[in-house]
């Protein structure tokens, strides 16, 4: 799970488990009503890592979906990967992802 206080920036990463560096993943932010807020095409850094930054519009919960394609239009699924995603938590600040039992030693918050 992602963690992160509003008014921040997410910095959404994935690796794929097999290393591919030639693939073209995309991310699908959905909020707890299942309405999709945002398609983002994911950058690859050069480090093995795709990453994307989206800034979350209010406190909540958040699914980030992620469909891997072969091809850099986006129309071809790979069949190496299903759709694979992580929760994204949002909380107004600090004190309310701590009273939300979020160890802020191992999220990077604060």
């Amino acid at each position: 799970m992602i963690n992160v206080v509003l008014g921040n920036n997410v910095l959404i990463w994935l690796q794929l488990s097999a290393g591919e560096i030639n693939l073209f993943p995309q991310v699908l932010i959905i909020n707890s009503a299942g309405t999709l807020l945002s398609t983002g095409n994911m950058i690859h850094d050069n480090t093995g890592f795709y990453t994307y930054i989206w800034t979350p519009p209010a406190v909540g919960q958040y699914v980030a979906r992620y469909k891997i394609y072969t091809n850099a239009i986006h129309t071809i699924l790979t069949t190496a990967y299903g759709i694979i995603g992580e929760n994204i938590n949002v909380e107004a600040d600090l004190v309310a992802l701590i009273n939300a039992g979020v160890d802020l030693r191992t999220t990077g918050e604060g």
